[in-house]
């Protein structure tokens, strides 16, 4: 009887295991949604397109970043907000290193300041 006991518990817990590690293949690490499709953070498998202006991405490819490319990264970026309250403001070369965005309000008033290292592509809000 303890035998018995104890191999039907043994078995439970290895289906229960294998049925757990099908579920977290089939969902895999990003949870329930798949790769790429998180909102802003995209990850691994994130279709190209969507990276492409990305500074980041520019960096880490070796491709330049320039005011341009942030103009775009930017514009997509608000675009997929869709707040009607918000715009992009002036993109500009602050030196060798640094381009610096404004994201302002329709009136023009300014909401935040970014700035995009060149060289990695981080940007970080300006204080």
């Amino acid at each position: 009887m303890k035998r018995n006991l104890i191999l039907s518990v043994a078995a439970l817990a290895a289906f229960g295991a294998g049925l757990l590690s099908t579920t977290a293949e089939a969902r895999g690490p990003w949870g329930m949604m798949g790769p790429g499709m998180g909102m802003m953070g995209g990850g691994p498998g994130m279709a190209m397109g969507a990276n492409q202006n990305c500074p980041r991405f520019q960096a880490a490819t070796g491709q330049e970043i320039t005011v341009d490319s942030v103009r775009g990264f930017f514009e997509g970026r608000l675009a997929m907000h869709n707040n009607p309250n918000v715009k992009l403001g002036t993109v500009a070369q602050k030196d060798d290193k640094t381009i610096v965005a404004e994201i302002v309000t329709k009136d023009g008033s300014l909401v935040r300041r970014i700035e995009i290292d060149k060289t990695t592509g981080r940007h970080t809000p300006v204080q």
